[in-house]
């Protein structure tokens, strides 16, 4: 078995709620229940960091990041135009999704090069 450590976090009351209610719905502790979401959800993370600014998927995902005019007019072409929250949000957090695909693209080819050695 895997060693388990014990962490503790500070959540919106509504995400506590929702995660309750999965719970409860799966017949499964909070715990369980934010471990299994968690370990599900790192995947995808892991993903898009790995993704941005890689290929020609990476680059258009960076170039709208940056550029949010444009996906915002694409969005708007494709009949789902995004609110003003969605836009402010895109715009205060583009850059450091970048910076963090970065990052974790350096960290990967890092522990790369440790493996083959």
């Amino acid at each position: 078995m895997s060693k388990r450590d014990r962490i503790t976090t500070t959540l919106d009351s509504s995400l506590i709620e929702r995660i309750d209610r999965v719970a409860e719905f799966r017949n499964e502790s909070r715990s369980a229940t934010i471990d299994r979401m968690l370990a599900n959800g790192i995947e995808d993370e892991e993903a898009v960091l790995e993704s941005i600014g890689v290929g020609v998927q990476g680059r258009i995902t960076a170039l709208l990041i940056e550029n949010p005019k444009i996906l915002t007019s694409l969005s708007k072409a494709l009949g789902d135009a995004l609110t003003d929250e969605q836009l402010a949000k895109i715009e205060e957090s583009g850059s450091d999704v970048i910076a963090a695909g970065k990052r974790y693209r350096n960290y990967t080819k890092h522990i790369n090069k440790k493996g083959k050695k």
